[in-house]
């Protein structure tokens, strides 16, 4: 099975993703074409890339747990803070993150974080050989990040991508400073293609693309307070681009099937994709939000776990399709 990998960012939440990712490659004969990601997606990405080269999927699990484990040592992206608790269940961990969020209210990243403290540099400068990745040829990547003063995605492919564009990618505006790259200044990619779809679409050799979403469900109560309203905004923000790209695919997708012969090689992309998600919108929904921020193991290997037992439901649900499709 041939896949294009789309993953989304959402801070400590990633590691649902790292979870799905470590099922499906289990997958036997499974093959990763292609990968995107932002913010805690680009994480996932680097590490799936960089795993892949050195060992294809055994190597990428290697390596996916090794970051992970990294990250959750060095206590990104909660550090500023001090936390996590050591031996903290969660309801009191996220309770104290909560408190001190409040400080980003009131202090820029400047005031908050004067000497421009971010572990995950040290983790990536660690784990991942970017001029190696840079020369591999066996998957496409794509990374995002928002650039601060044209207000649009860049989308940075294989050869152009270093520790800086993942440290872009995942820059929360209110936690840490802007990112240069080649005299130009970026925010977190989650902001303007969470995460990018249309180079998967263009690009991958395949044209079966597998979504990894991080937000939670719709149509939930409205937010009375103010914390639960910033929240929801936030979370809103996040969501966004990829509504906005998944309806912009949907429009594209019915006028290529309302051609009566498929010309164009984009057109003929489209007209056979096939865009499946893995998700627990329900549980991810429940969480708070503020546990984006909370990178201690306990919690890390609770999401890796759903993610898991998500992706095997998903490859039952394929194993199925597969073998329908083989046995017509």
């Amino acid at each position: 099975m041939k896949i294009a990998l789309a993953l989304q960012g959402g801070g400590a939440h990633g590691a649902y993703t790292w979870g799905v990712l470590d099922r499906l490659l289990e997958y036997p004969g499974l093959k990763v074409a292609a990968v995107s990601g932002a913010s805690a997606g680009a994480v996932n990405a680097i590490a799936l890339a960089e795993g892949w080269r050195l060992g294809k999927a055994e190597g990428a699990k290697d390596k996916l747990n090794a970051v992970w484990s990294a990250i959750a040592t060095e206590r990104a992206p909660s550090h500023l803070f001090g936390l996590p608790l050591p031996g903290a269940n969660f309801e009191l961990q996220h309770a104290a993150l909560r408190h001190a969020f409040e400080w980003t209210r009131w202090m820029t990243p400047e005031q908050l974080n004067p000497l421009d403290i971010d572990p995950l540099r040290a983790v990536l400068d660690a784990q991942i050989d970017f001029e190696g990745l840079a020369r591999a040829k066996d998957m496409h990547l794509f990374i995002s990040a928002t650039d601060i003063e044209s207000r649009k995605a860049r989308i940075f492919r294989r050869a152009e991508i270093s520790r800086d564009v993942i440290l872009a990618s995942s820059c929360l505006p209110h936690l840490h400073r802007s990112v240069l790259i080649d005299g130009r200044r970026y925010w977190d990619g989650g902001l303007s293609s969470n995460p990018p779809l249309w180079p998967l679409i263009i690009d991958a050799a395949t044209n079966h693309i597998v979504l990894v979403r991080l937000t939670g469900a719709a149509g939930k109560a409205e937010p009375l307070n103010i914390n639960d309203i910033r929240a929801e905004l936030e979370q809103l923000s996040f969501e966004a681009p990829l509504m906005a790209e998944l309806s912009s695919i949907d429009a594209a997708r019915s006028l290529a099937r309302q051609s009566l012969m498929p010309f164009g090689r984009l057109e003929t992309r489209l007209r056979a994709l096939r865009l499946d998600t893995i998700g627990s919108p329900e549980w991810l929904g429940q969480l708070d939000p503020v546990s984006r921020a909370d990178t201690a193991s306990a919690f890390l290997a609770q999401l890796r776990e759903r993610g898991r037992q998500a992706a095997s439901d998903w490859l039952q649900q394929i194993s199925a399709h597969l073998e329908a499709g083989a046995a017509s």
